[in-house]
């Protein structure tokens, strides 16, 4: 099971089941197919993984790049929504915004991020700068170090 916890005060971490690692290197090579322009094929590949483990993110992550790029922006939108929303919830009651941290850093936590930056930009493209704002403060929040550049996309809201 999918779940965030506690590597030391205030720093947090993603920590994924056994199939996640199982599953590492068919998604790598999905995402070499799409790559290569084998969409089709890439797109096969990612919804076997999700139908496996449906809590693999960055899968989530990679089909919502991918519909983008097709043109199909509500696929993409559900895509991140949907990774989004299984990230929250691994997240403990414990886990305060604001003051705790979940680092780009750490490998683990990058999915997560991802998948929170793409949903509020699609928020953001689609006038509701509202949530798009609520959740890259909650992406500055939780790494302050703004690996993602969130700083520039709170600047450019407000």
């Amino acid at each position: 099971m999918l779940k965030v916890e506690q590597v030391e005060e205030h720093e947090w971490r993603f920590v994924y089941p056994p199939k996640y690692d199982e599953l590492m290197d068919k998604f790598g090579e999905g995402i070499e197919l799409w790559q290569t322009g084998h969409t089709r094929s890439a797109e096969k590949i990612y919804k076997e993984i999700i139908a496996e483990f449906p809590g693999f993110i960055d899968v989530h992550h990679h089909l919502g790049l991918l519909y983008e790029e097709l043109g199909r922006d509500r696929l993409a939108f559900e895509n991140w929504l949907k990774g989004y929303q299984i990230g929250k919830k691994a997240f403990p009651h414990n886990f305060t915004s604001g003051k705790d941290l979940l680092r780009w850093g750490l490998l683990e936590n990058r999915p997560f991020l991802r998948c929170t930056h793409a949903l509020g930009l699609c928020f953001f493209d689609g006038g509701n700068l509202a949530k798009a704002m609520e959740l890259f403060e909650f992406i500055i929040s939780a790494n302050p170090n703004d690996n993602q550049g969130i700083r520039g996309l709170l600047v450019e809201g407000y």
